[in-house]
């Protein structure tokens, strides 16, 4: 038996895990306790400690016979070495009727566990839980277990789209617009593309587009403010540069790359 966890979300009923029941102690003792006494071993085994009991209560009665009272109150030395021989013997048959009960105890034992098995009572399942034979638990745990990443599983056993949080760009005319699967089940459009899924130009159409709107927010003076920074370090790229073509031997003119990614970094933020 298993018990599947789930909930419902957005519309399904989606499994969230298994689990194993617990059995309820007391009312699977009550189900299986007159199943037990019909158990042919249960009868025998009774009737074997009768015996034993009627062969200890012989051995007693016979020594009421000889001495008018109980073995448990021994008056004689005699009586004590009568009780004894008495008992000794009786033990010898009770020990060879207990080497009878033995290998009906262990049948016994082994039908007991599986009538517990079979009648077990299990502590009522709370609420989004369901306690599920093995052979209808079992092929759902499995098809659980192989989930591709972004899915789930229903109850009834369908595969449903997990895309949540998973966001999507679409391109519409000359401009890339993002949204954000919110429920259960949705897809990415058609015509659209998923984060993970850009491609390099895509991103660095996307980057720009990002930019061009950052900086178009902007203020006047926090424009210039960062225009100056962005061109000292473009100066100090072209003095490493510089640097770097002497040392290596080669030829590159440092003022001329200077002024031109000058050029353009004063139209992306004019």
């Amino acid at each position: 038996m298993k018990t599947i966890l789930h909930a419902p979300i957005d519309g399904f009923d989606i499994v969230l895990g298994f689990s194993t029941p617990t059995i309820d102690p007391v009312a699977t003792q009550n189900q299986v306790k007159a199943m037990v006494q019909t158990l042919p071993e249960f009868a025998d085994i009774a009737a074997l400690n009768q015996k034993i009991n009627d062969r200890r209560d012989q051995a007693a009665l016979e020594f009421f016979n000889l001495f008018g009272h109980s073995p448990q109150t021994l008056q004689s030395q005699v009586e004590a070495t009568t009780w004894q021989a008495k008992l000794t013997a009786a033990n010898v048959d009770v020990d060879a009727l207990s080497s009878l009960m033995t290998p009906l105890t262990v049948s016994m034992t082994k039908k007991i566990q599986d009538l517990w098995a079979e009648n077990a009572v299990y502590f009522q399942p709370g609420k989004n839980e369901n306690i599920s034979p093995d052979d209808q638990a079992g092929p759902l745990q499995a098809l659980f277990n192989a989930l591709a990443p972004r899915t789930c599983l229903a109850l009834d056993g369908k595969v449903v789209p997990d895309n949540r949080g998973l966001r999507f760009w679409t391109f519409t005319g000359s401009t890339w617009g993002s949204s954000v699967v919110t429920r259960l089940g949705d897809v990415v459009p058609a015509g659209s593309v998923a984060e993970d899924a850009l491609t390099a130009d895509q991103e660095g159409q996307i980057g720009a587009q990002v930019e061009a709107v950052r900086i178009a927010g902007m203020s006047s003076e926090a424009k210039a403010a960062e225009l100056a920074i962005v061109l000292d370090g473009l100066a100090t790229q072209a003095q490493a540069q510089a640097d770097r073509a002497k040392i290596m031997g080669t030829v590159f003119d440092p003022v001329a790359w200077y002024n031109d990614q000058k050029t353009a970094a004063v139209a992306k933020y004019s």
